[in-house]
């Protein structure tokens, strides 16, 4: 009897593991659908795919049905299909992959594009070209460009390093052109006298808040721009090309469409609202874009004037960004160690420590997100004790601060970022400490801090084997992409994932990136991007 009674627990054991992946798959669908008695019509429905909701509860559906904008119902293809109509437009899959609408929670569009005459960009960000480059260079486009245009260059730390090349040495190879060297990673700017009268600026300026004028043993400006003092020629440089910006935004939002990007976070990148309003209100975007503020003590009061607003039907003004410190490139990233070959020197803050204090205050006030630019780990440890003097932790996630860039986000201070709510965005530094905030449960929104930058990149990147296993699993990277930087603007009950209520903003893409080989995932495109149900991008019908 025993033995027949074993026989009888083995064969129900085995029947449970053969048939709990199909019972858990059954439920899952079943939980997604949630159907009500009395189904409504679809203007659009999606079968036929594997859908990756990014919704923990229910990850995974095979269909879903739009009405307008919104998704209205999320499960299996029988239960969609009752929702068709005649003319319910019907997207029918082969099987492909479909996820949420990608955003990149910090990027720089329309930032400095060479859009005036142009010298060559180096490809070494860092050094960027050499003081005789730019000379050769800047003399020959002067020769055949009208007087007064706008000539645009690019600088690095070989031209920060020589003294001879300042605005004397610019004003004697061109002085009727406006010139503007920029740094490509936007810490540092030249500008020749031409270009300090577009934006009046005078020799008696002094250095505004969040920035500095070099000037020589005599007192006199050089023309180096450091932090906020780049602005007004930025804007300047901008304002003077709102028609060649747009017609760059349109292309950028090919492009983005391309690779199932459905938002952007744009970092102003020293902007004013009128610019934005003239270039980015006005652009045929294919994506949303959430604008957020740069403000100076020059600027705040405009700012102010559109915070919380919407520009266009895609284009809304949000969350303020304050820069604390720079970069170890140039130096200007606070540190606790000093620079090596550089004894006694740490790095150099924008900003006074009762600014920082200031700023954060303001955020709490006037119910803004507080978005902090922060590299150093001296920085760092300075922005974490000024939260936790000016509120409690409480209030602080509430609030949803972001720390942008935090490749000083040590492992002792990850616990006191988690426990204050901030958030991690455009993460730099190596896959170890992803892995390190991830441990530590701190919310990381991917931002490519370019423009523009294949997402699946970022993607390979994080799943690709480190020390025999991924930093990141598959479905973990796509919440990083999609729902974890929509958190990051407060807009997780309107997007980040394919869930009811939900704008229908999603991708359909070329290959599998949960089952392909990680080296494989970098060149992954968007086959199908909608945004708010609106088909914008669609390469099907080439392969049909």
């Amino acid at each position: 009897m025993s033995v027949l009674i074993g026989s009888a627990m083995a064969f129900v054991v085995r029947g449970v593991r053969v048939l709990c992946p199909v019972l858990c798959w059954w439920l899952m669908v079943m939980h997604t659908t949630a159907l009500p008695a009395q189904v409504p019509a679809a203007t659009t429905i999606i079968v036929g795919g594997r859908m990756f909701t990014a919704d923990t509860a229910a990850p995974w559906a095979e269909a879903l049905a739009i009405r307008g904008d919104r998704i209205v119902a999320v499960g299996s293809r029988r239960d969609i299909e009752r929702m068709a109509t005649a003319a319910t437009r019907r997207i029918v899959l082969n099987g492909e992959v479909v996820i949420p609408g990608i955003n990149d929670a910090h990027v720089h569009l329309g930032f400095l594009v060479p859009i005036a005459p142009s010298m060559p960009f180096t490809r070494n960000v860092a050094a960027g070209p050499s003081p005789a480059m730019v000379r050769d260079s800047l003399a020959a486009l002067a020769s055949r460009t009208p007087a007064g245009t706008w000539l645009r260059g690019e600088m690095g730390m070989a031209i920060r390093r020589d003294s001879s090349l300042r605005r004397a040495a610019l004003d004697s190879i061109t002085p009727n052109h406006p010139v503007l060297l920029s740094a490509t990673y936007g810490h540092g700017s030249m500008v020749n006298t031409a270009a300090m009268r577009r934006v009046k600026l005078m020799e008696s300026a002094t250095d505004p808040d969040g920035g500095w004028y070099e000037r020589d043993a005599r007192g006199v400006l050089t023309g180096l721009l450091d932090g906020s003092a780049q602005v007004p020629v930025w804007d300047a440089y901008a304002s003077s090309h709102a028609a060649a910006i747009i017609d760059h935004l349109e292309q950028l939002g090919r492009t983005y469409a391309g690779w199932g990007v459905t938002s952007v976070q744009q970092m102003s990148s020293g902007m004013r609202p009128a610019t934005v309003q003239a270039t980015f209100a006005r652009a045929a975007l294919r994506m949303r874009v959430r604008i957020i503020a740069w403000p100076a003590p020059d600027r705040d009061r405009v700012w102010r004037r559109v915070a919380g607003k919407t520009l266009a039907p895609l284009v809304r003004v949000s969350g303020t960004k304050l820069v604390v410190d720079g970069t170890p490139i140039e130096g200007w990233a606070l540190k606790r160690v000093a620079y090596t070959g550089r004894p006694g020197w740490y790095g150099r803050p924008y900003y006074p420590t009762d600014a920082v204090h200031r700023f954060l205050q303001q955020s709490l006030a006037r119910r803004e997100q507080p978005m902090l630019h922060v590299v150093g780990d001296s920085a760092m440890v300075l922005v974490l004790n000024i939260m936790q003097q000016v509120a409690p932790d409480s209030v602080w996630r509430e609030r949803r601060p972001r720390l942008e860039h935090a490749n000083g986000l040590t492992e002792e201070l990850a616990v006191i970022a988690r426990r204050l709510g901030v958030i991690v965005s455009q993460p730099r530094g190596p896959a170890a400490q992803l892995l390190l905030w991830q441990r530590a449960g701190i919310t990381v929104a991917y931002g490519s801090d370019a423009e523009p930058a294949n997402p699946f990149v970022a993607m390979a990147g994080w799943t690709t084997s480190v020390n025999g296993s991924p930093v990141l699993s598959r479905e973990a990277a796509v919440l990083r992409l999609t729902r974890d930087p929509a958190f990051a603007e407060f807009a997780d009950a309107e997007k980040g994932t394919l869930a009811v209520g939900k704008l229908a903003d999603l991708a359909v893409l070329s290959q599998d990136i949960f089952t392909i080989p990680a080296a494989q995932i970098g060149s992954t495109r968007s086959v199908l991007t909608l945004l708010g149900g609106v088909v914008v991008h669609d390469t099907r019908a080439a392969s049909r």
